[in-house]
C-alpha cells in the first residue's frame, strides 16, 4: 500500500477511503450516555413516562360529580452510577501503585539516557496521566497519547517531549491505520478550531517519516504552518524519531458490557420502590358516611366523630412492599 501517494496527493476522498474509522461493538454515543448518570433511561421521559391522573378542579358539575381535568404527576426517578463506580473501582486495583520502568544499563550513556526517560515520565505527570489514559479507554473505548517535542527549560538538552490525551470527549476523531500484519503505519486525528466564531476542520496524519496537518477552509489543502516566532515550518513536517509518536489504546466494549441491563433494572426497581413509599409510606385514612367532627392539631387524646353509620380505617398493603 502506498500511503504516502495518497497522503501527498491530498485528495481527500482518497484520504478519506485510507483512513475508514473502526467500528466498536457499542457505539461511543450509547457508552457516552450510559457512563453519564444523568443520560440513564431511568430519566427519559419516553422510557419512563410521567404518570397520568384526573385532578379535582374543585368544582362541580351539574349532576353534582366533581369536575375532573387530566395531568401528569411527575414519577421519582432514581440514577444509579454503577458504571462509573466499577471504572473506578478498576483503575484503583490497576493503578492504585504507580507503574514502574525496570530500565538497567552499565553503560554511562545508557544510565544518561535512562535519567532523561525518568525526566520526561516525571514532568509529563504520568502517574497521573496513565489513570485518566485507562479511564478515558473503558469509558470512551478508545484514547490516544500524542507526543511530541518542546523546548527544556530546566534540564540540559534544549528539548523534551511532552504528551497530550486525545479522545472522542475531547472532540477528537482517531482513525489507526494498520497493515495486514497488524502493525500501525499511520495515525489521523480529525478535530475542530474556532477561528474568528467559525468552526475549522482540521486533519492531522502522523507516519514514521513525516506528520501532515491539513486543514479546511473553504477546501482541503495542507496548512500554512509558523512557529512561536512566525517563522514559517515546512509542512508534511519530518519526524526525527522514525517512529509514529502516538500510543493508541481501545477496547470494543465499555468496562461495565456485562452488568448495563442489571444497572438499568436496579434502577427501574428503585424508582418504582420510591413511588410506592410517596404513595403510601405515610397513612391514609379513609373514612365512608358522614364525619362530624375532628380532632385539632396538637390535641391530646385526638378523635374523630362520625355518624353511627359511618367507618374509618386506614389503608393498607395487602402484602408487605419488600
Amino acid at each position: 500500500m502506498d500511503i504516502y501517494g495518497i497522503i501527498n496527493s491530498g485528495d481527500m476522498t482518497k484520504i478519506d477511503l485510507l483512513f475508514q474509522k473502526k467500528d466498536f461493538d457499542v457505539k461511543y454515543e450509547e457508552a457516552k450516555s450510559q457512563y453519564d448518570v444523568t443520560k440513564h433511561k431511568v430519566f427519559d421521559a419516553t422510557s419512563r413516562p410521567a404518570k397520568v391522573i384526573n385532578k379535582d378542579t374543585g368544582e362541580v358539575k351539574d349532576d353534582g360529580s366533581p369536575n375532573t381535568i387530566k395531568t401528569t404527576v411527575e414519577v421519582a426517578r432514581i440514577g444509579v452510577p454503577l458504571q462509573e463506580t466499577i471504572v473506578e473501582q478498576r483503575i484503583g486495583f490497576m493503578l492504585s501503585l504507580p507503574v514502574k520502568y525496570n530500565m538497567l544499563s552499565e553503560d554511562k550513556n545508557g544510565r544518561k539516557m535512562i535519567d532523561r526517560v525518568n525526566y520526561i515520565l516525571e514532568k509529563n505527570r504520568m502517574d497521573f496521566k496513565n489513570k485518566e489514559i485507562l479511564r478515558r479507554q473503558m469509558s470512551e473505548l478508545e484514547c490516544a497519547e500524542l507526543w511530541y517535542f518542546a523546548e527544556a527549560t530546566d534540564y540540559d538538552t534544549k528539548l523534551t517531549m511532552k504528551c497530550k490525551i486525545l479522545s472522542p470527549a475531547l472532540n477528537d476523531i482517531l482513525i489507526p491505520v494498520y497493515d495486514d500484519y497488524g502493525d500501525m503505519i499511520a495515525f489521523g486525528r480529525k478535530y475542530k478550531i474556532k477561528e474568528n466564531d467559525k468552526e475549522i476542520e482540521h486533519f492531522d496524519i502522523y507516519t514514521a517519516l513525516y506528520e501532515y496537518h491539513y486543514v479546511n477552509r473553504g477546501e482541503w489543502k495542507l496548512d500554512d504552518l509558523t512557529d512561536t516566532k512566525g517563522n514559517p515550518i515546512p509542512n508534511p513536517i519530518p519526524n526525527p524519531i522514525g517512529k509514529i509518536p502516538i500510543v493508541y489504546h481501545s477496547q470494543d466494549k465499555p468496562e461495565w458490557y456485562k452488568s448495563q441491563s442489571m444497572i438499568e433494572r436496579l434502577e427501574e426497581s428503585m424508582s418504582n420502590h420510591a413511588d410506592m413509599n410517596d404513595y403510601f409510606g405515610s397513612p391514609i385514612l379513609a373514612i365512608s358516611g358522614e364525619v362530624l367532627g375532628f380532632s385539632q392539631k396538637g390535641e391530646q387524646g385526638k378523635i374523630i366523630e362520625l355518624n353511627q353509620e359511618a367507618r374509618a380505617n386506614y389503608l393498607q398493603l395487602t402484602t408487605p412492599p419488600e
